[in-house]
């Protein structure tokens, strides 16, 4: 049973590099090359049931093919075709529900369907906002559909699931409701609302917004099955990156709807999978300029005696962020860069130095300056990141700092560090954590 779990999660591995990180997937292809027969079929079976058939095969046949290996080319590109086939005609039939639907007054929108793209998934899913009579006549009518036994829950979410002759995936629709018990009216319409086109192999499709995408996504996972595939990150990383999420109007609608820490949690368990498979970000800035008093800006608002209280929480802060087990280095910006002259950081920088497993500091000064505190800080024997620079006035510009940077082996970065490869999951919408 326990090497039974582990060639599952080793799969899983496989999957998931293959499809969020193919360019640095050569484990995942050796783990595939060693497999017998027998498993390479339950792998392909894997990757049906969480969508990513061609996805996952794809960068394997290309790999495959590179090294000479005619085995693994040849099992990757027989799968391939299989599911491709397999996709003609589903597009086919799911084309010829949606003109009928719709020529016969039935707003529909594909959900999740085509969310997987260039692979489907194994159902045509539906919305409509017509009424259930209607979808089942003009089903019948147009598509020779059967009506399909429906569960108490498929009535009380009114979901409708028919058959249709010649394709052997269901086809389920969900009339006027969406969520686990149809408790979702309001939002369930802006699926058609503000619906937008999508051509697939010059068949077009009206599917959700890039909003309603994450929505759906999130009562299906977080609210229904409780477990996640690889397509749901792959999908939602893709739709993330793509820069088509209005962040405002998705934390608006699921605010409404009463389902937005169900979004921000998923999003971030998104995130989470992204971060593991694609990289990670260089470090956690735990705390940015930490004995910054902030001169005349916050005179009122801060405490009189500010730094003797953060050198007290400082530590704790780092504390409580190793509590996580984190897989980047952690550190605190040192920020005044007087320390060179006087040849000795002070006792709160000496704290940060002491606390961070990298030192990053702040260069607001002339290429020289930087350089120097760069020197000074390479004492510590410990990687140096420079987290803030740009000042054209002191001569601080991306033409005479990068060299310098690069010469020295010292990652810069403009203003503030990042803290994550997709960036758009987390900065300005909420989701930092």
């Amino acid at each position: 049973m326990s090497e039974q779990k582990n060639t599952g999660q080793s799969s899983i591995d496989a999957l998931s590099w293959l499809t969020l990180n193919p360019e640095n997937s050569e484990d995942a292809y050796q783990f595939v090359a060693g497999l017998s027969d027998q498993e390479r079929s339950d792998l392909l079976s894997l990757a049906d049931s969480n969508h990513v058939i061609l996805r996952a095969l794809k960068p394997l046949h290309e790999r495959a093919t590179r090294g000479g290996n005619l085995a693994i080319a040849t099992w990757a590109e027989n799968g391939m075709a299989a599911e491709r086939a397999r996709i003609v005609n589903m597009l086919e039939h799911m084309e010829r529900v949606c003109q009928g639907l719709e020529a016969s007054g039935c707003p529909t929108t594909v959900m999740k369907t085509l969310d997987h793209w260039p692979d489907i998934g194994n159902d045509i899913d539906m919305y409509s906002t017509a009424d259930d009579d209607r979808i089942v006549q003009v089903m019948k009518e147009q598509v020779n559909a059967a009506v399909e036994p429906r569960s108490w829950g498929d009535r009380l979410a009114h979901k409708w699931n028919f058959a249709i002759p010649g394709l052997k995936e269901p086809v389920e629709i969900h009339v006027r409701r969406l969520g686990q018990t149809g408790e979702h009216t309001d939002l369930a319409k802006r699926f058609v609302s503000r619906r937008q086109q999508k051509t697939v192999d010059d068949k077009a499709f009206w599917v959700p917004a890039p909003e309603e995408r994450i929505v759906a996504a999130t009562l299906q996972r977080m609210y229904r099955h409780f477990y996640f595939r690889v397509c749901d990150i792959v999908n939602t990383a893709n739709l993330v990156e793509s820069g088509t999420i209005n962040y405002g109007e998705l934390k608006r609608v699921s605010n409404f709807a009463g389902i937005w820490p169900g979004v921000a949690t998923y999003l971030m368990i998104v995130s989470g999978y992204v971060e593991r498979y694609r990289g990670q970000a260089p470090s956690w800035e735990l705390w940015n300029e930490p004995d910054n008093e902030g001169g005349t800006a916050y005179p009122k608002s801060d405490a009189r005696d500010k730094n003797r209280l953060v050198a007290a929480l400082l530590p704790q802060v780092f504390s409580w962020a190793r509590a996580q087990d984190p897989l980047q280095p952690l550190t605190s910006g040192l920020w005044k860069s007087d320390w060179v002259a006087r040849d000795a950081p002070s006792a709160f920088e000496q704290l940060q130095i002491e606390q961070s497993d990298v030192l990053s500091l702040h260069s607001y000064s002339w290429p020289e300056d930087f350089e120097q505190s760069v020197h000074w800080l390479q004492r510590y024997h410990r990687p140096v990141l420079c987290t803030e620079y740009m000042a054209r006035t002191v001569g601080s510009t991306f033409d005479q700092i990068l060299p310098v940077a690069k010469r020295l082996r010292v990652a810069a970065i403009g203003g503030r560090l990042p803290i994550t490869l997709s960036p758009q999951l987390r900065a300005g919408h909420g989701l930092d954590r």
